[in-house]
């Protein structure tokens, strides 16, 4: 679960590379975004919103 906090927010996913894998719009409270496509390993995200950077981080997965 992803909890934006925020309207017209978007999610998205980059490889380390840098390749964006995944970009999914958030509603206002929270929403559910499916990784399942996603290999275990390292990503970066950021949550933007009118194209300004809300949040950014790691994201490593480890199923």
């Amino acid at each position: 679960m992803v909890n934006s906090g925020c309207k017209n927010c978007i999610f998205e996913v980059y490889d380390v590379i840098g390749k964006k894998v995944m970009s999914q719009k958030l509603s206002e409270n929270e929403t559910k975004v499916d990784l399942n496509s996603l290999n275990n390993g390292t990503y970066l995200y950021k949550i933007m919103q009118d194209g300004i950077i809300l949040k950014a981080d790691k994201l490593l997965l480890n199923r």
